[in-house]
């Protein structure tokens, strides 16, 4: 007779420290083999049950509405989509939104799932502004190409509004399943705002994804993008106003990490962190037209993001430099992403506004340190609450060539950094397990007009 025995342990945490343990599930399985090649299974899971009644026991409870329904609760927000039938709505950030353009602003975006087609996803989406009553719309279409590793073939068009600070290359921020990266319900009606600087756009997007394995994947993106002049975003040609400008570039975007595992949902995919870091770069070409001004454009950028664990918190970090080349029109020049709302962003500063400054030579440093209560939890009562610390150090620094004010009049609210941009915060985490509340203070680049000093953040963070 032989033996076997198998020890499985799953542990699985959103945010844990050392004082909350994490969620474990422990599975012990014994295997006896008898010569007759039959198998007799004993004290599976731990339990006086057989493996078929527990298989049974398992199916029935899964087919309860409880836990039908928290099933289907954890899939929306873990994807962000409604599965509805053969068909899903999202994402859900984007079904309303708040604007001085549109007013009150509904969506409604529907796309195929897997219960349709295997290999293609069709979807559209319609949106109605009850303020200016306007109708925008966008249609998209993926393909899976049959092939070991993955690889998508997408196409889409957008006629809609879009944020005066949109980035499309922002793909760190997008890659949060929900976060636009856009004006949406979280950052307008949820934050309390109206979202003041919009641009009316007309997008043209075709796209290749491709893993090379399971540590590299690349994106080819093809670009056609029209943008109207807005208050914002003003295209003034030696005091002349232009109506547009049109921009085509392609993009080539690498993706390098280490031991990352990922959750593919049908066409979408979501990165499961580790505490290795991530890298990027980006090569991009391209041409623009604005007025009677044309020309040509390159850019080369990287990125490298991490999270790492050490004895009393975590330390995340993002580090980013970006070179362009050519005049350009203020518009395509590197944006740092500010922030006019109450809410808190690892990838955004907190206290420089929107448009602030534009680079064609930049760097940008974020950091995060969570601890575990190190210092708080030494502080009678208060320890009682299970606050976690929470500092944060955010730098920018770029520059931009005046030749670039040949092409269009740069508003004299855009600037260039006289010194590093620097902001600071401390505050907390882990507030009802829920929530970060930080104090934030702007240390450099004060003397600009309509700079705030300080500033009060928060932020939803579930921690277990």
């Amino acid at each position: 007779m032989d033996r076997e025995n198998t020890n499985l342990s799953l542990t699985y945490a959103l945010l844990g420290d050392s004082l909350n343990p994490t969620p474990e599930l422990f599975v012990k399985r014994s295997v006896e083999t008898i010569n007759s090649d039959s198998i007799i299974i004993g004290d599976f899971a731990q339990s006086s049950y057989t493996a078929e009644e527990l298989d049974r026991k398992i199916n029935t409870l899964v087919e309860t509405p409880i836990v039908k329904y928290a099933k289907w609760l954890a899939d929306v927000i873990f994807t962000g989509y409604i599965p509805i039938g053969k068909f899903e709505i999202g994402k859900i950030q984007n079904l309303a939104r708040l604007t001085d353009v549109e007013g009150f602003r509904m969506t409604l975006p529907v796309y195929t799932n897997e219960k349709m087609w295997k290999n293609l996803r069709l979807g559209a989406s319609i949106g109605y502004g009850f303020g200016n009553q306007i109708i925008k719309y966008s249609g998209s279409a993926q393909v899976r190409i049959p092939s070991e590793q993955r690889r998508i073939l997408s196409l889409s068009y957008n006629n809609d509004y879009r944020s005066d600070s949109y980035k499309y290359n922002d793909y760190l921020l997008r890659e949060e399943p929900l976060t636009s990266g856009d004006e949406d319900i979280a950052s307008t009606i949820l934050s309390f705002r109206t979202a003041t600087h919009l641009s009316d756009r007309r997008e043209f997007n075709l796209s290749y994804n491709s893993d090379w394995n399971k540590a590299i994947e690349t994106t080819i993106q093809l670009r056609s993008n029209t943008l109207m002049s807005s208050n914002l975003l003003p295209f003034v040609q030696d005091g002349i106003n232009c109506k547009s400008a049109v921009q085509q570039s392609l993009t080539v975007l690498t993706r390098f990490s280490f031991s990352e595992r990922v959750y593919d949902d049908f066409f979408q995919r979501i990165y499961i962190k580790n505490y290795n870091p991530v890298l990027y770069a980006l090569v991009e070409g391209g041409r623009f037209e604005v007025g009677n001004k044309k020309g040509n454009y390159a850019k080369f950028s990287g990125m490298v993001r991490q999270e790492l664990d050490f004895n009393i918190g975590l330390w995340n970090y993002m580090i980013e430099g970006g070179l362009f080349l050519g005049d350009l029109p203020y518009q395509m020049l590197e944006m740092p992403s500010g922030n006019i709302t109450n809410g808190y962003n690892m990838y955004r500063f907190s206290l420089m506004n929107l448009m602030e400054y534009r680079a064609d030579k930049y760097i940008t440093f974020h950091n995060e340190i969570l601890l575990n209560g190190i210092i708080l939890n030494q502080i009678p009562l208060i320890r009682h609450l299970n606050f976690r610390e929470l500092f944060s150090l955010k730098m920018f620094y770029g520059s931009f060539q005046n030749t670039h004010n040949n092409i269009l009049d740069i508003p004299n609210y855009i600037h260039s950094t006289k010194v590093p941009y620097v902001e600071v915060g401390v505050g907390f985490s882990n507030i009802l397990r829920l929530f970060t509340l930080q104090s934030f203070w702007r240390l450099t680049e004060n003397d600009l007009h309509g700079t705030v000093k300080w500033g009060l953040k928060g932020s939803i963070r579930i921690s277990l």
